[in-house]
């Protein structure tokens, strides 16, 4: 008997030597690669309107945001909505207007000693108008013709020579004229009292022609939200800007100091901010103990001339 034929076993499959490389090696260093490849296109990636703004609130960065209020607050508080001169909310500039100069030279003198700039809008009808107006332009400051006009009511008065809503439009020119040619060294005009006499678009044509016709600027007080007087300005090609914030219809020292760092806030957010005030005791005493401190911290003090565009 032949002995029967033994079936050959199949040959294994060749496996590769070392196969553990590569799961402990390749697929690790694939998947890293991949991670590297994913985070530098996430870093490349353009950040959204919403990132940035986290990124800048985070990091205390001022903030340029040209959305605006329709209704603006009146009195001490602040004017929110103007458009800042140059716009990009590095500047940190404050313009300080001191009203219804014409009196005395004291306060003048006093805050002359500071060297900072600053703007004194001086009053036609005041009996040392011109006086004051020639000692402010010699210290270096900025004179403005503060012109009376008609406020709302009767219960107070803006002094003689105010510019009524009654008047017609010559006499509202010519006298808006005489009286800022009246201040020696006006190179500007900012409205005393005028709630009614701002709101009225009549008038203010007549007194903005007057500013243009003596090419000074207008810095509307804004002692009411109705105020036209400066979108007149600009339709009417006139310099103009509008004050932030009233620094002391309360002149208590603790009112005026909060209203001045309101003013400091607007401007580091906007870049620029202009601030009226009086020449009170206690306006000064915060003037004098804060500006220098505030100057100090980057800001930068300029005359209201700089901030009308």
């Amino acid at each position: 008997m032949t002995e029967p034929k033994r079936r050959k076993k199949p040959l294994s499959p060749v496996r590769p030597p070392y196969r553990w490389l590569v799961w402990t090696l390749v697929l690790p260093l694939a998947g890293l690669l991949m991670v590297l490849l994913y985070s530098r296109y996430v870093s490349n990636k353009p950040a959204t309107r919403r990132e940035i703004v986290a990124k800048k609130e985070s990091s205390g960065a001022p903030q340029n945001d040209s959305k605006s209020e329709a209704n603006r607050p009146t009195q001490n508080t602040a004017v929110k909505g103007r458009v800042p001169p140059k716009g990009d909310g590095s500047d940190r500039r404050i313009a300080l207007i001191l009203d219804d100069a014409g009196f005395q030279e004291a306060p003048v003198r006093e805050l002359a000693e500071m060297r900072i700039p600053l703007s004194f809008a001086i009053l036609p009808n005041a009996p040392n108008a011109r006086r004051i107006a020639e000692l402010v332009n010699d210290r270096g400051f900025e004179v403005l013709c503060h012109l009376p006009l008609e406020p709302m009511g009767t219960a107070v008065s803006p002094g003689a020579g105010a510019i009524t809503t009654a008047m017609g439009d010559a006499e509202i020119l010519e006298l808006a004229t005489r009286s800022i040619r009246s201040i020696p060294h006006a190179v500007g005009v900012n409205n005393h009292m005028g709630s009614r006499a701002t709101a009225d678009r009549r008038t203010m044509r007549q007194v903005l022609t007057a500013v243009r016709q003596t090419g000074t600027y207008f810095v509307d007080s804004r002692t009411t939200a109705s105020s036209v007087g400066e979108a007149m300005a600009h339709e009417l090609s006139v310099r103009t800007a509008s004050r932030d914030v009233f620094l002391d219809d309360d002149d208590s020292i603790e009112s005026v100091r909060r209203q001045l760092r309101l003013l400091v806030t607007l401007a580091e957010k906007r870049g620029s901010a202009i601030g009226i005030g009086h020449l009170y005791p206690s306006t000064i005493r915060v003037l004098r103990e804060e500006l220098p401190a505030i100057r100090k911290r980057g800001f930068e003090f300029v005359l209201a001339s700089e901030l009308v565009k």
